[in-house]
């Protein structure tokens, strides 16, 4: 019994899944699906300018008006890390 509710159950979530896509492909065609713009390169390159300078990422994320989250996102596509910490890693020089 409890094996044929869960069946049910599953094809449920499938049939979901496919009309959730089916809806997604066609707001993309009206062109109302469209996601959130990407961050400039220009941008993109002085976030991890700041990054190397040893800055806290949140003040950077502050002060870029990002998440942290896409900050780290960021260091791990372009490779790079962070400092050692030190006395001056507790300023934001923007």
């Amino acid at each position: 019994m409890v094996t044929v509710i869960a069946a049910i159950d599953q094809m449920e979530v499938e049939t979901m899944k496919e009309c959730k896509a089916v809806g997604i492909d066609a707001a993309k065609a009206a062109g109302k699906y469209k996601g959130r713009k990407p961050i400039s390169d220009e941008k993109r390159e002085r976030i991890l300018v700041e990054v190397k300078r040893g800055s806290k990422i949140q003040m950077i994320a502050d002060h870029f008006k990002v998440s942290h989250p896409t900050i780290y996102n960021m260091m791990k596509a372009a490779g790079a890390t962070r400092p050692a910490p030190s006395e001056s890693s507790d300023r934001f020089r923007g």
